[in-house]
């Protein structure tokens, strides 16, 4: 079906209140949180949103629905990231564990309530609107607290850093996450919380030389079974033979 272009003046407040739980305030836990805890820890933590969004999405969107199988592919997906991430280092103390934990469950509450009440909008509205609103936020208490006038001003590689990230990570990313999440609904799409600490191991390998450690396959080779698994079909393709 068609979906609206724009977002009329009533919009704009679930606009905003889910730049709040989409992107303010995980990502302040994140950083508190990440002040104590390495980057394993802080990953196994957010592999959990998936598990959030599958027991309570289907209280609220109707589309839905829990499965044991899906609980089963996500529980085998947070696995595969402890082994992939080596589950080592500083866990943090229970503070810092609480802010990804709530970081977690406040990125699936966002895309539940995206589902909800912005459904019928593009995802390029959605991301985009996210952003400003987010940036609405952000900016002041940035400079209140980070004064960025008394700072070394930043070189010509870091603006260019600053540029890719913002193309890639806060344009391109939200622009298919969003689609996923109007196509496939709030679960499917937060499984890429499972995804993301494979992504930097592969990027690593190709373009900065880095080794794969053993650790790392057994652990992409458990999330990639955790997806096999949510899915579905290669069971049920297995299943029909056996039976059949």
């Amino acid at each position: 079906g068609c979906c609206h272009q724009h977002a009329h003046p009533g919009q704009w407040r679930h606009l905003f209140a889910f730049s709040v739980l989409n992107n303010v305030l995980p990502f302040a836990m994140i950083i508190v949180a990440q002040r104590e805890v390495t980057g394993g820890i802080a990953g196994i933590f957010m592999a959990t949103a998936p598990l959030f969004a599958l027991l309570i999405a289907p209280l609220v969107v109707p589309e839905e629905h829990f499965t044991w199988r899906r609980l089963a592919g996500i529980l085998v997906g947070i696995a595969g990231v402890a082994v992939l991430t080596g589950a080592n280092g500083a866990a943090g103390t229970w503070r810092a564990q609480g802010l990804l934990l709530a970081s977690a469950l406040c990125f699936s509450l966002a895309n539940i309530y995206a589902r909800t009440f912005l459904g019928g909008l593009h995802p390029f509205v959605i991301a985009s609107s996210q952003t400003i609103g987010s940036l609405t936020l952000t900016l002041p208490l940035a400079l209140l607290i980070e004064h960025p006038w008394s700072l070394p001003a930043p070189s010509g590689h870091v603006w260019l850093a600053v540029i890719v990230m913002g193309m890639f990570g806060s344009a391109l990313a939200p622009l298919c996450h969003f689609t996923v999440l109007k196509r496939a609904g709030p679960v499917n799409a937060m499984l890429a919380s499972i995804v993301v600490p494979v992504t930097p191991v592969l990027l690593g390998a190709a373009f900065l030389s880095e080794h794969l450690h053993p650790r790392e396959f057994v652990g992409g080779l458990i999330i990639a079974l955790a997806l096999i698994i949510i899915d579905g079909r290669v069971f049920g393709s297995l299943r029909d033979r056996l039976l059949g």
